[in-house]
């Protein structure tokens, strides 16, 4: 580690990638950070001096109200909130050879990867819609034509940005996708159209297939899928911190960053035939499901001190993992949360780390 383990106020090191953009969650991050009696430092990659054992940093004044800018020793915890570039990567990897802990075991998931890996495990095999990853575009075909319904992502995409929805008809293939704010939806007669559609989409990014699960909807065109976000407080405990219902647009094939609620308050609504002890039922499994996610995740790469979630239930009740996010925007429970969670899901990581520092 960069300091002895007993520092009473340890520096936590937040990596946020090339460039220092200052947000308002960072000056939430900072007030959490004084709250928990921690130094927190944003930083990029170009400001780590490996030789000097120091880095180059940015930290909230909240009595001047400005940001300054400081050197300082490396870390004594890492904290990666800015992508998975390969400077981040690269920065994280030397890190972690150095001894020094992160909140997360990864940076970024392989979706594939971790799909083959959790297949192996007997409890959350049932939980695994069919996913495989493409050798190349050509290979789409036999899967859409097999399944009928399927999502094409890209292994390392983020946000919903790189996933395109394909639906096999008589008429031919119907697919969509969204960009930004905009919902594109178009429908090719043959299969090489679509793949030229599928290179310009994706480029020449590695992808997956991965069977559409028949979710429930609000109305007929609204999907409904869900978040859950976990994390581990000051004493290594995990904690659920929230799970969000999050309904996509009309006819969208994805639900990210779009309207979001508290799944406890709506569940009747998703599922009206069911009694109240049935969604009771539901809610304990889900929260199972979640719990026992995190356990399998971490049993393949090590510990994660945040972890994010994304599942679907469909219209019989069954559960299914879609994918997990090592590096969770948060942007669904703070739609859905009021001010005591919104704090927490800042609060915890940073506890977890000053925990991490005295181990």
């Amino acid at each position: 580690m960069a300091a002895a383990s007993g520092t009473r106020r340890p520096i936590v090191g937040m990596l946020v990638g090339r460039r220092l953009i200052k947000t308002k969650s960072m000056i939430t991050l900072m007030r959490a950070s004084h709250r928990v009696n921690t130094r927190l430092y944003f930083f990029g990659a170009e400001g780590v001096d490996f030789k000097r054992k120091t880095m180059t940093g940015i930290r909230y004044n909240s009595r001047q109200r400005r940001w300054e800018k400081k050197t300082v020793r490396l870390p004594d915890v890492l904290y990666v909130r800015g992508g998975s570039s390969a400077s981040v990567r690269r920065v994280a990897r030397r890190m972690d050879r150095m001894g020094i802990p992160k909140i997360n075991a990864l940076v970024r998931f392989s979706k594939s990867e971790l799909f083959e890996k959790l297949q192996r495990d007997e409890r959350i095999r049932p939980y695994l819609p069919f996913t495989i990853a493409l050798r190349d575009l050509q290979d789409a075909r036999q899967y859409v034509r097999k399944l009928g319904k399927v999502y094409i992502k890209a292994i390392y995409g983020r946000k919903g940005t790189k996933v395109m929805r394909v639906v096999k008809r008589s008429s031919g293939y119907h697919y969509s996708y969204a960009v930004i704010d905009r919902l594109v939806r178009k429908k090719v007669r043959h299969f090489k159209d679509l793949k030229q559609h599928m290179k310009h989409f994706f480029g020449g990014r590695k992808l997956l297939v991965q069977e559409a699960v028949d979710v429930v909807r609000i109305g007929r065109r609204q999907a409904v899928d869900f978040r859950a976000e976990l994390q581990r407080d000051g004493e290594g405990a995990l904690q659920i911190s929230g799970i969000c219902m999050r309904v996509g647009r009309k006819g969208s094939p994805i639900t990210t960053h779009n309207a979001a609620y508290k799944m406890k308050d709506h569940l009747q609504e998703l599922f009206p035939h069911y009694t109240k002890k049935e969604i009771r039922d539901l809610k304990q499994r889900i929260e199972g499901f979640v719990i026992l996610v995190h356990q399998a995740v971490e049993k393949c790469y090590g510990g994660f001190g945040e972890l994010g979630i994304d599942f679907g239930v469909d219209k019989r009740g069954q559960i299914w993992l879609f994918e997990c996010n090592a590096q969770s925007a948060k942007v669904s429970i703070r739609k859905a949360y009021g001010s005591h969670t919104r704090k927490k899901i800042y609060l915890n990581p940073l506890q977890y780390a000053k925990f991490l520092a005295k181990k």
